[in-house]
Formats: C-alpha cells, sequence, structure tokens
C-alpha cells in the first residue's frame, strides 16, 4: 500500500517543482524585457536634434588658451589699423573662391589644435611701437632683422614672434612681413640662420615653419574678412591663387659681391653702344615676360642672359641677344601668333614640339630666343639645329627648380641652383669673360644628337 501511494506521490510533486520552476523562468524573462525596453527608451537620439550636438574634442582643453591669443592678438591689431592676414596653409585651401566674403568657416577646432599660428602683414601698416605697447603684458615678442636687399647700409625687419605669456606650452604667433618691391610684387625675407629660432621657440614646442625658410616673392593681392573659429581675420584674396604660389615662391637675389668683384677685375662697358643696348633688351625683356605671363607661360633666364645675371647681375652687354627657357610642357600654340601681334617678327623656328624645338624672335635689332626644355628622369635638356647642315645638338642640365629673382627692375625666374646650371653651359671657367663664342663646340655640355632626315627640313627648319 505505501509503495502504491509513493508511485502517485513522487510523479506529481516532479510536475509541481517542474511547473515551478518554469513559472520562475518566465518571470525572469518579463523583468529582462521590461528593463531592457527602459534603457532602449532611455538612450535614443533624436536623429532631428543629432547635428546640433557638440562632441568635444580630444584636445578641447589647449582650445581656450590659443584661441584667446589669436583673439588678443587680431584685437590689438585691429585697434591700431594694421592689417594682418591670417597665413595658415590648410585654413586657406579650405576657403573656395567662390564665396563672397566675410564667410565663415570653423570645424571646431582650427586655431585651438596647433601650437603656431602665422599671419601676414603689409610691412608699411606694421607698427611696432603700437604692438609691443598693447601687448607686452600678453605676449613675449621677438623680432627677427636682416640687411635690406635694396639699400644695403640698413636694416629691415622681416618675422615677429609673439609667445603668450603664463603657458607650458605658449601659443607662438608668427607675422611674416610683406615689402613690396618695384611696385609690382611682394617680397618677405629668410629666417637665417634657422637656429635663431632656438633661442625664441620653447624648447618643447613643435613649431613647422612654412614662411621664413627661404625669402619668398608674390603677385600682389588684396585681403579680405573671414570668419575662422568665431575669430574675425582676414586673408589673402583669392586664397587659392595665393596657395598655389607657395611651392614656388622662393626667392634668390644676385650677387652683389661677386658682381663688384667682377666689375673690379674686368671693368664695366658703359659705352654709348652698351648703354643702348642695355636699355633695348630691357625693353624686350619687359615685352617677353608680359607676353608670356599672359599667357601663362613660366620661363627663366638661361644662356648668356642667365650668365649676365648670375655673374655680374646685369646684361652681357656683347651679347646682342637676350635667352629664355620654357619647359616644352608649358608650350602654348598661341605663342607665336600673339608675339607677332605685339611687334615681334619671327626669325626661326627649329624642331618640333617632340624634340629640339626652339624660336627665335626679333624686336629691332634685338633678338629673343626660347629654348624649349624636356624632362628626364636624370637630367633636363634643350636642342639645337644647324640650318645648313641639318645637324642636331643637345645640351645638358642637371635637373632643377625655379626661384624668382629681381633683373633688369623685372620679376623673373632663374634656375635656383644657378651655379650648376652655369657650370654645365660654361665649365668651371664661367667667371672669365669670353668674346668669342661658337655654340655647337663651346658649351661645355653639347652634345652630337645626329641629323634631321632632309624630308623633314621644310618643318624642322623654318627661317624668315
Amino acid at each position: 500500500m505505501n509503495i502504491y501511494r509513493e508511485q502517485i506521490v513522487k510523479p506529481r510533486l516532479l510536475k509541481l517543482l517542474a511547473g515551478l520552476s518554469v513559472g520562475f523562468l518566465l518571470f525572469q524573462f518579463f523583468l529582462i524585457r521590461v528593463f531592457w525596453k527602459r534603457d532602449e527608451v532611455q538612450n535614443t537620439v533624436d536623429t532631428s536634434k543629432q547635428a546640433h550636438v557638440h562632441v568635444k574634442p580630444l584636445q578641447e582643453p589647449a582650445q581656450p588658451a590659443v584661441a584667446n591669443a589669436v583673439k588678443i592678438f587680431v584685437s590689438a591689431c585691429a585697434e591700431l589699423n594694421i592689417p594682418v592676414f591670417l597665413l595658415e596653409v590648410d585654413i586657406l585651401s579650405s576657403l573656395t573662391p567662390d564665396k563672397s566674403p566675410p564667410t565663415t568657416f570653423s570645424n571646431g577646432c582650427l586655431f585651438g589644435c596647433r601650437q603656431h599660428v602665422t599671419f601676414g602683414c603689409y610691412y608699411k601698416y606694421w607698427d611696432t611701437q603700437g604692438i609691443v605697447q598693447l601687448l607686452k603684458s600678453d605676449f613675449a615678442i621677438h623680432s627677427i632683422r636682416q640687411a635690406d636687399p635694396r639699400l644695403h647700409h640698413d636694416t629691415i625687419p622681416t618675422h615677429f614672434f609673439l609667445l603668450d605669456r603664463g603657458h607650458k606650452q605658449p601659443t607662438a604667433i608668427q607675422v611674416v612681413m610683406f615689402h613690396s618691391r618695384l611696385g609690382s610684387y611682394f617680397w618677405h625675407g629668410a629666417i637665417t640662420p634657422l637656429s635663431r629660432l632656438n633661442r625664441i621657440l620653447p624648447s618643447t614646442s613643435s613649431v613647422t615653419i612654412y614662411f621664413g625658410l627661404y625669402a619668398g616673392a608674390y603677385k600682389k593681392f588684396e585681403v579680405d574678412d573671414v570668419q575662422v573659429d568665431n575669430v574675425t581675420v582676414k586673408v589673402p584674396q583669392p586664397p587659392d591663387s595665393f596657395v598655389q604660389q607657395i611651392p614656388h615662391s622662393r626667392f634668390i637675389e644676385c650677387n652683389e659681391t661677386q658682381a663688384t668683384k667682377f666689375a673690379a677685375q674686368y671693368g664695366i662697358d658703359n659705352s654709348d653702344i652698351s648703354q643702348k643696348f642695355q636699355r633695348k633688351a630691357r625693353q624686350v625683356m619687359a615685352k617677353g615676360k608680359q607676353l608670356l605671363d599672359s599667357l601663362e607661360i613660366r620661363f627663366w633666364l638661361s644662356s648668356g642672359t642667365c650668365l649676365g645675371w648670375f655673374r655680374q647681375c646685369g646684361i652681357i652687354p656683347h651679347s646682342k641677344d637676350v635667352d629664355l627657357g620654357i619647359w616644352i610642357s608649358d608650350y602654348n600654340p598661341q605663342l607665336i601668333p600673339t608675339f607677332q601681334e605685339n611687334g615681334f617678327k619671327l626669325k626661326h623656328m627649329f624642331g618640333k614640339i617632340s624634340d629640339s624645338f626652339e624660336l627665335s624672335f626679333s624686336a629691332g635689332d634685338i633678338k629673343l630666343d626660347l629654348f624649349f626644355f624636356y624632362d628626364t628622369p636624370n637630367y633636363m635638356w634643350n636642342g639645337g639645329t644647324q640650318a645648313k647642315t641639318g645637324n642636331k645638338y643637345k645640351y645638358i642640365f642637371p635637373r632643377f627648380t625655379l626661384c624668382w629673382t629681381e633683373f633688369l627692375d623685372l620679376r623673373v625666374r632663374v634656375p635656383c641652383d644657378t651655379l650648376a646650371y652655369i657650370e654645365a653651359n660654361y665649365g668651371p671657367n664661367w667667371f672669365r669673360p669670353v668674346t668669342e663664342w661658337d655654340w655647337k663646340k663651346s658649351p661645355s655640355n653639347v652634345k652630337e644628337n645626329g641629323v634631321w632626315p632632309e624630308k623633314e627640313w621644310d618643318q624642322v627648319i623654318q627661317v624668315f
């Protein structure tokens, strides 16, 4: 009987325990669902308002100090009517030319994310005394000067550095002085030697200098207002045009010490014939520059004209012509008609666009030779053609880049490593004047380059 009861009770008890367990599990799932749903509601983001949510960048703690330093500096310049303008390349690059100033540009961390902010200023408007009086309690102010390349007996300020006081890593505000030269372009000086900055900038500073590694030259420009990080600043107009000039802005002076040495050793030809030639050559150079600039064709002083600039800061009186180099990649089919429409006569056209192209024009009794250069991985070269024989010649130069300079009161280009360029063409004795010159044999870098096929002579040898 007891055995029978146990067989009935045990299954019922097991069923009851199983039911209670299932009920308890269902209750737990219910609680989890309730609390999960509540958390989803609490953490839901209203996407219609998401664009207005400000997420602070990791470097936000540094932003107030930097932005405040810029505001103090810009406000002081405004009070003194000093039109400083921003030179930060990444910011200028982001300002599209179709925006009509004043414009607003900000990603929330422009001034605040950098230790070094660069401004420029037209030197004639700069007020050193006023800046020092207004800012001496907020900044340590350092001036960098150099000899004025135009006057030689005087020095001019080329850069100012302002370091805000009271911070472990102070903001460095660099102000680049833009001096007007020839009334047609702006020039700024180099920081020489760069080691001078070690005495100005803190050792913990990681400053990258873009303006001052070299002297620079820029087309004249105006400035206008934009807003950056809620600070109204001026920028060059149009900003994209200014930015495009920066990589190609390096400027070098002619070596007047060398020119003085040359004059002392070999004399200066001040004859009437020489003076007349130099005046005419300057006119031809100025007109040729105007026309090439209008066609956006880069050119530089080449051959004897480059030698005259490098050796004696002037034209070689007995050269009787003006020589310019041009990249063949910059050739514009409008070059010849443009020159002809403006008083130049085409004297000859040798070679073809793909090989040894050269042009020669005349303006009165002055010849203007345009030599077209070809680029290879290891060297650069231009070609020559002998009209009577069809013989071809190649003049090989080490690879070079271009810098700005002044020549005959004009802003023109020369190869930056001018000495290497001159030595390639004229050899190690380039300093000694030579009155006799055979273009087929005298240059140090000339190589025979074959002969034009006679069937092509009508095309590659054209004399007018």
